[in-house]
């Protein structure tokens, strides 16, 4: 997640400067598109983690019981708070291209689906889905619209797929998956391709055309704990990051990929991050303090 670092009390500045800023645009390095250089702001790639207890509460209670949402800084190595909206565990998330976060929150009396709002550290109520969907769901991010996946529990039509579009705020049925999803599956998209995982199916979503197609599964029983998608390809690894398995959609097919000599993890997942793939993971024998 990109995050502005602009104050809205600077913005009235930029208007007596529009000479300045018109210059800079034609042969600055916004011409290039450099996102870290615009005047009047800056802009860092941060990591998001979500689920976790609150990493800034020092109270052992505390960290017990509260869930938050905090970005940390590879390179300075520093943590900022998230404003929490919920002391329940996201359902589901996603950060669209345009560096927005989205949260989906499905308590059984009120499921919730909300943006964060970086310039105020603030979250925004969205509408809500159409369907009350098991726990075990996932969010991914195609052509400017929020894809939803998840079974509709006891739902005889298997309506199991939606869209949010943020321009007008509402949610919109698709397709639905070619059979219930179950409860461990997971998604990654790849242009206009929405791709769900699990240990005995690979399917392909198209997001143009409304049409899912069935792909070659994994080739090995790998339980795996997310899939990513990165320069094309989709990336599946183990929770203890011992085994990866790597996916070719112009192949259809599946291979192994080292995955070096990285320590034996408890827990572990995949980031792109710089344009790199990059592994955060908690050790086995960490400390957990």
């Amino acid at each position: 997640v990109r995050f502005s670092l602009i104050s809205p009390e600077d913005v009235p500045k930029l208007f007596s400067h529009l000479e300045a800023v018109k210059h800079l645009r034609e042969t600055g390095p916004c011409k290039q598109g450099s996102t870290q250089r615009r005047l009047g702001m800056d802009a860092k790639e941060l990591l998001v983690f979500i689920g976790a207890p609150n990493p800034l509460t020092t109270s052992p209670q505390s960290k017990r019981w509260l869930r938050g949402a905090a970005a940390y800084d590879p390179e300075t190595r520093m943590i900022y708070q998230l404003a929490d909206y919920s002391s329940l565990i996201a359902t589901a998330f996603i950060v669209s291209e345009e560096n927005i976060l989205y949260l989906l929150y499905q308590p059984f009396f009120d499921r919730q689906f909300v943006m964060y709002d970086a310039a105020n550290n603030t979250w925004i109520r969205k509408a809500r889905p159409l369907y009350a969907l098991n726990e075990s769901c996932d969010l991914t991010y195609v052509g400017n619209k929020v894809y939803l996946f998840g079974d509709v529990p006891g739902a005889e039509n298997n309506q199991n797929v939606e869209y949010f579009d943020p321009a007008f705020n509402q949610w919109t049925a698709v397709t639905p998956f070619p059979g219930k999803l179950r409860d461990y599956f997971f998604t990654a998209s790849i242009g206009q391709d929405i791709y769900v995982v699990n240990p005995k199916y690979l399917y392909r979503y198209n997001a143009t055309t409304d049409v899912w197609y069935q792909l070659s599964k994994l080739t090995t029983r790998l339980c795996i704990n997310n899939v990513w998608a990165h320069a094309g390809k989709l990336y599946c690894i183990n929770e203890s990051m011992t085994s990866m398995l790597v996916y070719n959609p112009e192949t259809d097919s599946w291979y192994d990929e080292d995955v070096l000599d990285l320590p034996r993890a408890k827990y572990s997942q995949l980031v792109s991050y710089q344009g790199r793939l990059r592994a955060v993971l908690l050790p086995k024998h960490a400390d957990r303090r």
